[in-house]
Formats: structure tokens, C-alpha cells, sequence
């Protein structure tokens, strides 16, 4: 048996695999420990086994930054996405061997439509799953508070896009008051879904104290949104009890939480005027009722004015009415006793008999002696009885 040298036995094992792999070859396979250091690209491509956490295969891979630049640009155009770990790839290699680095690939080509029917499978298995579990409509079945003041966001705390929500809702027209507490996440790469994740853990916990809860993103490329198509994340939204708004994408980027959510909208901006509009509803609601409430007040006291003239005028009636039959039946008493008056009496021929001032009625009061008066029209004449 020959003896080697280690770089003997490194060349002739370089040598044969030049000797192979003359050419380049196509490789399947998903991007692990990406890393980019002076424009250049270090990765691992690693083969998962079928538990998806022990390795049927694993190599160190490369892309220089001549040919990263114009890859990488190409990549993005074509699926919207960066290359990250967690991808599965269909690249064009070139094997290398060296006698200190040991066994490496070398990138030169990647097909981008291996990757977005990859991805377009994850996809869509993640919405299957999520329906086949029957949480999918879940948020979207609870009722928007009708004045959601107090808001829950996930957020980094140094995203533009926080901070231009809390000053569009700062800054609103009619000023309302609203409460915002931050819950600060990575919301992109690796750590994205854990860390949402664990946010979300965090209001669960304190919900009664939340109307609603945001999930921004607020500026970024619009390549980092696949943690956001990913199943557990995307049933946290799903089942979560308190209506969730999200602001994650861009005009052309509806991702599975989106779809998930009470409500998706696509910047913080727009987000905030969603919810100033809930309040601006019922703002418009308070001023609606406040002005038919007026109108009807003045209507009422026109009506009740126009009761109390018609009552006015019918009471003067009445009294009129009244006043004229008193004094009809006063004008009937009058008349009466003009009639009964013995003056007239006298003036038909009859005269009156009178004891010491006193009418005589009959023979019977008077006796001998007894002084009377006899009253006529014209005179009184005085007499003796006798």
C-alpha cells in the first residue's frame, strides 16, 4: 500500500474530482448560514432529511462578488425576494476542491422559477393547513371595537413606519386620544417568526387592556416578507383574540398574514387613518344626532308654541262665549225684574196697600183704627179703617 503525503493525497483527490466534475452540474438544495463578507457570498447547502432536522447532506458553497451582484439582482427581480436561509435553490455549480478548504461549490447560475414553485408551494400548503385546521377566518370574525383607542403594536422600535403612526394619529384633525404601547420585534430574517411571535404571547397576556393590535413593518424591502407566509406565525394572527390590523407589504405583496388578519393595509400611514376613521364615523354620528337633536328641539317648540297660541285662542273664545252668556242672562234678569217692578206694576192701574211701610196682603192684617198708605202712579193716598 503506497504512502501519501496529506497535500499528495489532497491533489489526487482534487484531481479526481476535476476529473468528474469537468463540468458544471445542477443542484437542489436549501440555503443555510448565509453570510456576505466583502461582496462575496458564504452559504451551506444542506439536503434535510425526511424529519426535517438531521442532514442527508451538507456542503460549503460560494459566490463571488462578480457574480453574486448580477445573481442576486436577477433573483430579486424575478421572485421579489432576497436569497436568505431557509431557501430551497436550484443552482449551477462548479465543484472545487483545495487542499486547506477541503470541499466547496462554487455558484455561478440559480434558477429563480425553482424557487418561486417552491415557494409557491409552502404557500399554499400553509393556507390548506390553516383552513384544514379551521382557524383560517377566525380574526376575521371579530367585531372592530367601535372606538379603538387603546392599540397594541409590533413593531421595531426603530422602524420610520412606528413612528409615522403615532404621529399621524398624534396629529389628527378632531385630536383624539388614543394609548399606543410598543411591543418591539424583529421583523425580518431568521429570528422574524419568533420574535412576532413572542410579542403576540406578550398581549394575549395583557388583552383586556387592547382594543386592537398592529403589525408593522414599516418600510424594508419588500424581499422580506416570507416570514410572514409562515404557518406558525400566520395561526398566531389567525387565532388571536383581539381584532388584528396588519401594514406589512406593498401595493403588490398580499401575504398569508394579511390574509389572516381582521384587516391588512398596506403602510403604517394608512393603517393609522383606518383607525382615525373608526372615530371620525362615529364623530360624524355624534354631529348628525346632535344636529337632528336640535332640529327636532325647534321643531317641537314651534309645534308646542303654535299648541299654546291654538289653546290661547281658544280659552279667549271660551271666556267670550261665556262672558256673552252672563251677560245675556244678566240682560235676562234685568229684563225680569224690570217686568216684576211695581213701578210698572202701578203704571197697568194697580196701586199698593201698605201697614207702617209694610205691603198688605189681606183684610185680615188690618183692623180698626190702623193708619195705611195707598200707593198710585201718580200719589199716595193716606186713610183711616174703619
Amino acid at each position: 500500500m503506497k504512502v501519501y503525503t496529506l497535500s499528495e493525497l489532497c491533489d489526487r483527490i482534487g484531481a479526481g474530482i476535476k476529473s468528474e466534475f469537468y463540468e458544471s452540474a445542477l443542484v437542489t438544495a436549501e440555503i443555510s448560514g448565509l453570510q456576505l463578507r466583502n461582496g462575496h457570498c458564504y452559504m451551506e447547502l444542506i439536503e434535510k432529511g425526511d424529519n426535517n432536522t438531521l442532514h442527508n447532506a451538507r456542503i460549503r458553497a460560494f459566490c463571488w462578488a462578480s457574480a453574486y451582484n448580477m445573481l442576486s439582482a436577477y433573483f430579486r427581480e424575478e421572485t421579489g425576494q432576497s436569497l436568505q436561509n431557509g431557501m430551497k435553490v436550484l443552482v449551477e455549480v462548479e465543484v472545487t476542491f483545495h487542499n486547506v478548504y477541503g470541499l466547496s461549490l462554487n455558484i455561478i447560475g440559480i434558477d429563480p422559477k425553482y424557487t418561486l414553485g417552491d415557494m409557491l408551494q409552502q404557500r399554499e400548503a400553509a393556507i390548506k393547513k390553516l383552513k384544514e385546521d379551521g382557524i383560517y377566518d377566525m380574526n376575521h370574525m371579530l367585531a372592530m371595537p367601535t372606538l379603538p383607542r387603546c392599540i397594541a403594536v409590533v413593531s421595531s422600535a426603530d422602524a420610520a413606519g412606528y413612528e409615522d403612526f403615532c404621529n399621524q394619529l398624534t396629529n389628527s384633525t378632531r385630536h383624539y386620544a388614543f394609548k399606543i404601547t410598543l411591543f418591539n420585534a424583529t421583523m425580518q430574517g431568521d429570528n422574524a417568526v419568533k420574535s412576532v411571535c413572542n410579542a403576540l404571547d406578550k398581549i394575549a397576556v395583557a388583552s383586556s387592556d387592547f382594543d386592537v393590535v398592529l403589525i408593522t413593518r414599516g418600510g424594508g424591502s419588500s424581499n422580506d416578507l416570507t416570514c410572514f407566509d409562515d404557518y406558525t406565525l400566520c395561526s398566531y394572527i389567525a387565532q388571536f383574540p383581539l381584532p388584528v390590523i396588519t401594514a406589512i407589504g406593498h401595493t403588490k405583496d398580499i401575504s398569508i398574514a394579511d390574509q389572516v388578519a381582521k384587516y391588512a393595509l398596506k403602510t403604517p400611514t394608512a393603517a393609522a387613518a383606518f383607525i382615525i376613521e373608526q372615530f371620525d364615523i362615529q364623530a360624524d354620528k355624534i354631529s348628525d344626532l346632535e344636529h337632528r337633536m336640535k332640529l327636532s328641539l325647534s321643531n317641537l317648540t314651534k309645534n308646542k308654541l303654535i299648541q299654546l297660541d291654538n289653546y290661547r285662542n281658544k280659552l279667549i273664545n271660551a271666556y267670550h262665549i261665556i262672558f256673552q252668556k252672563k251677560l245675556n242672562k244678566l240682560e235676562l234678569i234685568e229684563h225680569t225684574i224690570k217686568l216684576q217692578s211695581p213701578k210698572r206694576i202701578l203704571q197697568q192701574g194697580y196701586s199698593i196697600t201698605l201697614l207702617n211701610g209694610r205691603p198688605v196682603h189681606s183684610v185680615k192684617e188690618l183692623h180698626s183704627g190702623d193708619r195705611i198708605s195707598t200707593d198710585m202712579l201718580d200719589g199716595t193716598i193716606s186713610s183711616v179703617v174703619e
